[in-house]
């Protein structure tokens, strides 16, 4: 598979099994009976996560992933540069060499992220650790508990050009797809298990892609749950974070105290009283 025109560089299954599966049965947790969820996004940033014509999808949409927790906008090239240099794989460092998603999740999970325009890393913006879905369920209880995952997939041809069906932006509808043309990281914006395509049976996700406003026109597009498991079995990844938890606001000042204070105090059994005033 060719990785440069997109960025996206599959892990092994060695790097994959290193991290616990995203199994919430273990948990207690079993797989909702109805799933239909948005996740907040900021179409103003469309042209802040667009990566051009570097291979840093995994840096970009991972930094997409962390500004729906977090409500802020991050450097996604230093994150897909971070995650470069950290791989252990030092001949993968150029632009268009792409990235690991587990990289990315280390980097996020060891160092944190860096905002905007800024190359510091800050641990308080990164996360508690990352895990993989392996199934439509674990994928659907994962968007149920509000933790929308990142997709490592193989990119056809056929997605491209997106159609558009009942005035909504869809790919994987098409029998064909086409040849492989790399591999693409790309975050997941919203999931709806009643959404229906033109040939898919119901069920399907939302994704929010790092080009821009040139493909899709910037929309969210969606992928039904049939040809994401058709994805799986080319060795898809999909990750999803368990996010560091916002610092609380601090307390409020305590308030100014009165001009004035009414006392009273007993002595020898009779009760005096008075007003203080205070002196500024």
């Amino acid at each position: 598979m060719t990785i440069n025109q997109f960025g996206w560089k599959p892990s092994s299954l060695e790097k994959q099994a290193s991290n616990a599966l995203y199994l919430f049965n273990r948990l207690g947790i079993a797989a909702p009976a109805v799933v239909e969820k948005t996740f907040d996004w900021n179409a103003d940033w469309l042209d802040e996560y667009d990566q051009g014509n570097i291979g840093s999808c995994v840096g970009y949409s991972c930094s997409w992933m962390m500004s729906y927790y977090n409500k802020k906008l991050y450097n996604a090239y230093r994150l897909y540069k971070q995650a470069q240099k950290d791989d252990g794989d030092g001949s993968t460092t150029g632009d268009q060499d792409g990235a690991y998603l587990w990289s990315a999740g280390d980097v996020l999970r060891k160092r944190g992220h860096a905002l905007y325009k800024t190359d510091t890393f800050i641990p308080a913006e990164g996360i508690i650790n990352y895990y993989w879905c392996k199934s439509i369920d674990d994928i659907r209880t994962a968007c149920d508990q509000g933790r929308p995952p990142v997709f490592g997939i193989p990119w056809f041809s056929e997605f491209n050009n997106p159609r558009t069906i009942n005035g909504e932006f869809w790919i994987g509808e098409r029998t064909n797809w086409g040849s492989i043309l790399g591999g693409h990281a790309i975050w997941d914006c919203a999931i709806s298990d009643s959404k229906t395509g033109a040939i898919s049976p119901a069920g399907a996700i939302a994704l929010r892609n790092s080009w821009g406003r040139g493909w899709a026109s910037g929309k969210p597009v969606w992928i039904s749950y049939k040809s994401i498991q058709r994805l799986f079995s080319y060795g898809s990844e999909c990750m999803v974070v368990m996010d560091i938890a916002p610092e609380p606001p601090p307390p409020p000042p305590d308030p100014e105290p009165e001009d004035t204070m009414t006392v009273t105090a007993i002595v020898d059994g009779k009760e005096y009283g008075g007003t203080l005033e205070r002196v500024t």
